[in-house]
């Protein structure tokens, strides 16, 4: 068996999966209008095939893989999406941590650049979101002030999806685990956020785990509305495997906040597994479930 590349989504954290080839989407129940079953992946061409064939409708990227590819590689990956009718529908990590959103060492110029090269390639391939989960490039240094630091974000953030606007993409910011930042760790703080950048495609997502390893209620939603653009979804309390039933955590509580949202968006499987062909169209399966649940359907 073929080791397979993938990530943990959103976000930073990776894991691995057996390469196998999974069960015939034909076997799974059928989409959902507007609530769209997706896999959070590492950006290898060797995996997508594996994502169509498993039945996941789009991939969420890991832009750490597309932005060093050398215009030669960037095509391959590109057609290779093409051919498999595979949609790219965001990405996500699109900032490195060298670059420092916040602190004494903010370089806008670098910032522009990096950006110019993100968007570029977004725009290529077709991305509807980026997500804004680079918590390494805004952790606020010690000693520095928060407020401040607050501020430089929203600034970069408003600089950014000025030029995402211009290429149709709407940016996500993601509340992260307190263990990975520490500013921007909650649904409170992500909502600020949006509503100081005050752009219409500057929104948010979250990721079900990272809520609840943050004991970020999830009613707190209930503030966000329509505001809420994407889901993540693992399991945290086995180290964010792949979701399959209700018993292994309280999806039904944050389930009936989306519903009380009416949320219209995509649900992206987040997380590792050991088995691909055995998780993946169980995680599919549930997903589909759930995403009947939130549109009313039997």
């Amino acid at each position: 068996m073929k080791s397979r590349g993938l990530i943990i989504a959103v976000v930073l954290f990776c894991a691995g999966a057996q390469a196998e080839t999974p069960n015939p989407a034909s076997s799974l129940p059928p989409p959902v209008d507007g609530l769209p079953v997706g896999w959070c992946i590492r950006a290898k061409p060797e995996v997508f095939a594996d994502a169509k064939a498993a039945g996941f409708e789009y991939v969420e990227l890991a832009l750490q893989d597309v932005l060093p590819l050398t215009d030669e590689n960037f095509a391959k990956l590109k057609a290779t999406l093409e051919q498999l009718n595979l949609p790219a529908r965001s990405g996500y990590n699109p900032v490195p941590k060298e670059i420092k959103l916040v602190g004494p060492d903010v370089d806008e110029a670098k910032q522009s650049a990096h950006v110019d090269h993100l968007l570029a390639r977004a725009a290529e391939l077709k991305l509807k979101f980026i997500v804004l989960n680079s918590a390494a490039s805004w952790r606020v240094p010690e000693g520095f002030d928060h407020e401040k630091a607050f501020g430089q974000l929203a600034d970069f953030s408003r600089r950014f999806a000025e030029a995402a606007d211009k290429k149709g993409i709407v940016l996500l910011i993601e509340p992260m685990r307190g263990t990975d930042a520490n500013m921007i760790t909650n649904i409170a703080e992500a909502l600020k956020l949006v509503e100081t950048v005050g752009r219409p495609n500057f929104q948010m997502m979250v990721d079900y785990s990272f809520l609840t390893i943050q004991q970020d209620d999830p009613r707190n939603l209930l503030t966000v509305g329509d505001h809420l653009r994407n889901v993540h979804i693992s399991n945290p309390a086995a180290n964010r495997s792949y979701p399959m039933n209700d018993g292994e955590s309280d999806y039904a509580a944050f389930f009936r906040v989306l519903k009380q949202i009416h949320y219209r968006g995509g649900l992206s499987v987040h997380g590792g597994t050991q088995s691909f062909t055995n998780d993946a169209p169980r995680a599919i399966t549930f997903l589909r479930g759930k995403a009947r649940e939130l549109a009313g359907q039997p």
